[in-house]
């Protein structure tokens, strides 16, 4: 073997051999993500007729807090807390007829729910997901200086789109405050809450949301 081939041989192992360290290396530095925390934004529509007379067919802002405990970035099991608020003109119980006295309507609905996203690749720039869970919704409604409050419980389902950010962070997120990976969020769902279709208040309707969601 003459020397300038034993040269060029030489240089592509120790190029093969260095980028290999550097792989180890930055698969060493990448911490796996065993939780996640979400916080989101958006509007609230809703489905039943008593509620559209006081929220309208849309919209209504909503925000959500929910986070938990990840399995392989990919499944995640969330509890997540919400809030709906708005304020109107009360109607009547029995005739469902516009009254003069206002009335304010707090929806604070608590989910637990199970998250399946399609992340299979580090630094994959698209994870679509999807999510079903558990609701129940306290509600609380004053009506000139009366009020009443209770619970119902559902189910919700929906899915969205996470887009990865971790490029405009500069890779700070880790070094300075533990994150792995931060993604803006677009959710979409629907909840059924009206205890299963028993009398009283249907809390029923979807949500479009956006926000960010971090994984640490």
């Amino acid at each position: 073997m003459n020397r300038g081939r034993w040269w060029w041989l030489s240089g592509c192992l120790i190029t093969l051999l260095g980028g290999l360290g550097s792989a180890s290396a930055a698969s060493a530095t990448h911490n796996p993500e065993h939780w996640s925390l979400e916080l989101r934004g958006g509007v609230f529509g809703p489905s039943g007729d008593v509620m559209k007379s006081f929220f309208g067919t849309c919209c209504s802002p909503t925000i959500a807090l929910s986070g938990g405990p990840l399995i392989d970035s990919k499944l995640g099991i969330e509890v997540g807390l919400g809030m709906v608020s708005r304020q109107g003109r009360a109607r009547g119980e029995i005739t469902g007829r516009e009254s003069q006295d206002g009335f304010s309507l707090l929806l604070l609905p608590v989910t637990v729910e199970v998250a399946y996203r399609i992340d299979y690749h580090a630094d994959q720039p698209l994870a679509p997901y999807v999510k079903a869970g558990l609701d129940g919704v306290y509600f609380r409604e004053s009506s000139a200086g009366q009020g009443r409050k209770g619970f119902k419980m559902g189910l919700h389902g929906g899915g969205g789109l996470m887009i990865l950010l971790n490029d405009l962070a500069e890779g700070r997120l880790d070094a300075q405050y533990g994150f792995n990976d931060i993604f803006f969020v677009i959710d979409g769902r629907y909840r059924w809450a009206n205890s299963f279709g028993k009398a009283g208040f249907n809390l029923s309707g979807w949500e479009a949301t956006g926000g960010v969601h971090l994984q640490f």
